[in-house]
């Protein structure tokens, strides 16, 4: 079997910010894939000692704070 090779928009250990609410800044922990659908999606640490993990879409995601 082949072995799939993909492009993420960001990477581990990335410090990105949620688009939503408060924009909070998190560090990627780990990137999982899907053939099937074709799309990356990312788990997020949130707080100072990693209080609070989310696996998030791409699109839920910024290199730069959003303020609503």
């Amino acid at each position: 079997m082949a072995a799939h090779s993909f492009r993420s928009k960001f990477e581990k250990d990335s410090y990105v910010y949620h688009v939503m609410g408060e924009s909070r800044k998190g560090k990627i922990m780990d990137i999982s894939y899907s053939v099937r659908h074709n799309e990356s999606r990312y788990r997020v640490v949130f707080g100072l000692f990693s209080s609070e993990e989310l696996w998030c879409d791409e699109e839920e995601l910024s290199e730069t704070p959003i303020y609503n």
